[in-house]
């Protein structure tokens, strides 16, 4: 998990970006043994790479390599199942990746890396005599045959991406997705309390009206800190707030790449940010699903 970042914005109506840098995935798999995970800058498993085995040796251990070098191994017996769906998540922060069971927030298997390099690709395996279906947060199911001491990943770029913090203030939070450190278009922005604390938005390009408007009365507060996430995937983008209840959403026509985030407040509001997490995941379409 990224360390929190605190940050406070000025009532000027100018965006402070911050790059949008590690990454997370969240998934469930069935298979007897061996599911397998690759890390990479391209759609091909080839150094540099980090792989992730889960449930290798018979379902017995676990490991973290860098190219082809075992960098990290954990005793797992039984940890993947060929009759149930197993809940697994990976981040990868900064120089760290770390393996982790769902519902848990601390990893089981984790490596720090002195010359990590961008992650841009994610691709899944089974083999050694273990066939294995996957399931993913947007949906998508992948189905993995053995493919034996071959190995054969299926890949998919990393498009979509999340956002969690706390505000407080005491209106007009606005947080800026953009594709560089810089107010471009194309760019989404969202509003939270805007008009005095009693609608939030979403817009595109600055394009009016508003692609969402949404009575919100009272939803940001100038004395406590409020909590809110923000996914982002494909060309979907989803607004929660702490209870985990969705407040907007909306579909673009056209999809971008999203690496940095912008905060400001204005017309009178001073704001206070403490930014959690923030991070991009990969979106597994089946458009984008190549073998090695």
């Amino acid at each position: 998990m990224s360390n929190t970042l605190e940050v406070q914005t000025e009532n000027d109506l100018q965006y402070q970006f911050y790059p949008v840098s590690t990454g997370f995935i969240r998934f469930e798999v069935k298979t007897r043994k061996d599911a397998h995970l690759v890390l990479s800058n391209g759609p091909k498993a080839s150094n540099p790479m980090y792989e992730i085995i889960i449930g290798g040796w018979e379902n017995t251990k676990s490991v973290i390599r860098k190219n082809k070098i075992n960098k990290r191994e954990v005793e797992t017996p039984g940890i993947t199942n060929e009759n149930e769906f197993r809940r697994f998540w990976v981040r990868w922060d900064g120089n760290e990746i770390g393996v982790g069971r769902d519902l848990e927030a601390e990893p089981f298997m984790s490596y720090a890396d002195p010359e990590a390099f961008p992650i841009t690709f994610v691709g899944v395996g089974t083999g050694w005599g273990a066939s294995g279906i996957w399931k993913f947060e947007d949906g998508t199911e992948i189905v993995t045959p053995d493919s034996q001491d071959k190995l054969e990943y299926k890949f998919a770029p990393v498009s979509g991406g999340y956002l969690e913090f706390e505000y407080r203030g005491p209106h007009n939070a606005h947080i800026c997705l953009a594709s560089g450190p810089a107010e471009k278009e194309p760019m989404f922005e969202i509003i939270l309390g805007g008009w005095d604390n009693t609608k939030s938005a979403i817009r595109y390009r600055r394009e009016s009206p508003d692609k969402v408007i949404l009575s919100t009365p009272g939803l940001v507060d100038p004395m406590h800190y409020k909590r809110f996430d923000i996914h982002w995937t494909n060309n979907r983008v989803l607004v929660r707030d702490g209870s985990a209840k969705v407040l907007m959403e909306w579909q673009s026509p056209v999809m971008f790449p999203i690496t940095h985030f912008g905060l400001r407040t204005g017309y009178g509001a001073r704001g206070h940010w403490r930014i959690h997490r923030f991070w991009t995941g990969p979106s597994f379409l089946k458009a984008g699903l190549g073998h090695k």
